[in-house]
């Protein structure tokens, strides 16, 4: 037989469910660890002494270092549960889907960091049981687009002609280009102001080459 206890259940609920238990029957007792009975040692001792006048043979189940050393002063017997993380969050997964009164009482022995952690783990779960049903139930597709890698060299056949040469103009394969040529003539005079010229004492001296490739 299996009695759980929460922080809200008063001393009176505790000592009445403990006398009602038939004689020389083999129990387990969870107790919340916050609850006021580990305030006061006579509590416990009272219990202690029902149990033995009984021939009751209880166990009291504890995670809390605490509770366990103050089970073990008044006299009775305590199973102390230090279990590894991953087998106390499967334990907790379990006693949530098998268990529900064991579950809260995880939530309390844990306090409020364990049962949000309990909570999102839940949420998580039904949202991915959603997203699976969805995901079966709306036509989904995935279409890759590769571009090609593979390069194709392309060569203009340019032909560049004279503008006044009409020979071959028609011909499709090439890409004609006319060019021109003249001749521009051109003479511009120069003149420079001598105002602004200054004179220095060392000045340079060199040679100039003049050619002239016209007749004049």
């Amino acid at each position: 037989m299996k009695f759980f206890f929460s922080k809200t259940d008063n001393l009176y609920k505790i000592f009445k469910t403990i006398e009602k238990i038939p004689a020389s029957r083999k129990v387990e007792i969870f107790i919340d660890p916050e609850h006021t009975l580990f305030e006061n040692e006579w509590w416990g001792k009272q219990i202690n002494e029902t149990l033995s006048k009984k021939h009751i043979e209880a166990t009291f189940v504890t995670k809390n270092k605490k509770n366990k050393e103050y089970y073990e002063t008044v006299g009775l017997k305590v199973d102390f549960q230090g279990e590894q993380i991953v087998k106390k969050i499967f334990s907790i997964v379990s006693a949530f889907l098998f268990d529900i009164k064991k579950f809260h009482l995880y939530a309390y022995e844990t306090k409020r960091y364990m049962f949000l952690l309990l909570s999102f783990l839940e949420l998580g779960l039904v949202v991915a049981i959603v997203w699976f049903v969805a995901s079966l139930i709306i036509p989904n597709a995935t279409i890759k687009i590769n571009p090609a890698e593979e390069r194709e060299p392309i060569i203009y056949n340019f032909r560049y002609y004279p503008n006044n040469d009409t020979t071959n103009i028609e011909e499709t394969r090439y890409l004609n280009v006319p060019y021109y040529t003249g001749s521009l003539d051109y003479e511009y005079e120069l003149s420079i102001s001598t105002l602004n010229i200054k004179h220095i004492t060392s000045p340079s001296n060199g040679y100039l080459k003049v050619f002239n490739t016209k007749e004049q």
